[in-house]
């Protein structure tokens, strides 16, 4: 089984190892302008910017193969083709037993639900109608007065205090203008 792939980008050698699907992880581009996909390792070993690059196996015994007769994308080598073939053929069967898997469990969990029905509800009484009195305290209410009506001789200052220059405080303590009044 392969361990990873790895292959020549910008004089250094990039390590891409297989995830538990058994795809790669493809990078284009640097910076914001990157983007990645996932992929198998056949499509990963002829992808146009990863086939010209050296791409090398590294298997779990810890051998190194070449995909390509000395780095020429146009020679392929039978024996690394026939172990990536292998590795995405055992990883496709996995994959497919893990989905069956999941949808047996799931039709299981549907299969065992139950059904509940609530409790057969008698209808509701319709509304009755029913006298309805509130008793309120006896208070009697007078109508407002009329202006003419108002009673103003208990009052001692007829301007109401509007014309009073006597304030109980001083606002301004430390104004010093006070002569001017």
């Amino acid at each position: 089984m392969i361990l990873h792939i790895s292959y020549l980008q910008d004089g250094k050698r990039v390590v891409v190892k297989p995830n538990a699907a058994g795809k790669f992880k493809i990078t284009y581009g640097t910076g914001r302008n990157s983007s990645s996909t996932l992929a198998t390792a056949a499509e990963l070993v002829s992808h146009p910017e990863i086939r010209d690059s050296d791409p090398t196996l590294t298997l779990q015994c810890g051998k190194k193969h070449r995909v390509y007769h000395a780095g020429n994308s146009h020679i392929p080598l039978v024996y690394p083709s026939i172990v990536i073939e292998n590795f995405d053929k055992s990883h496709e069967i996995k994959v497919k037993k893990a989905k069956s898997l999941l949808q047996e469990k799931v039709k299981k969990k549907v299969s065992t639900r139950k059904e509940h029905t609530t409790a057969p509800m008698s209808p509701l009484p319709p509304p009755t109608s029913t006298p309805f009195s509130v008793s309120l305290p006896n208070v009697q209410v007078q109508p407002p007065l009329k202006p003419d009506e108002y009673d103003f001789e208990d009052v001692d200052d007829p301007d109401d205090g509007l014309y009073d220059n006597s304030y109980p405080y001083d606002p301004d303590p430390f104004n010093d203008y006070d002569d001017y009044d």
